[in-house]
């Protein structure tokens, strides 16, 4: 955690989500979204994701009415989440090729890529 930032009358400052507090390991990355989906890391808020964004072990991404997304893993599966589903990344191990989901709401289709 930083030091606190007062900001004088009349200036401003632009806050940027980074890399999820506590260490987290990456599972994957955005390859595809539709818009209308978030992503809440294990610790933050949900807040709207992109392309490229980095998906970690403990993250929960929900789609909206129409959104979709498209996860690339570390391991080279992909996940494809559907409209109006709720997928939390429990654990994901590239080296072993484990990965733990947890579907609390909608569909999802994976493609597991074995090596």
């Amino acid at each position: 955690m930083g030091a606190p930032l007062i900001l004088p009358m009349g200036k401003y400052v632009t806050l940027e989500a980074g890399r999820p507090q506590g260490g987290s390991v990456a599972a994957g990355t955005v390859t595809a979204e539709i818009p209308a989906e978030t992503l809440q890391h294990a610790q933050g808020a949900p807040a709207p994701l992109k392309v490229q964004d980095p998906v970690f072990m403990g993250d929960t991404v929900q789609t909206m009415g129409t959104g979709r997304v498209r996860i690339a893993m570390k391991d080279g599966s992909t996940l494809n989440i559907g409209a109006r589903s709720t997928m939390k990344i429990v654990a994901h191990d590239a080296q072993s090729q484990q990965t733990a989901l947890e579907l609390t709401a909608g569909k999802l289709r994976s493609q597991v890529q074995k090596n």
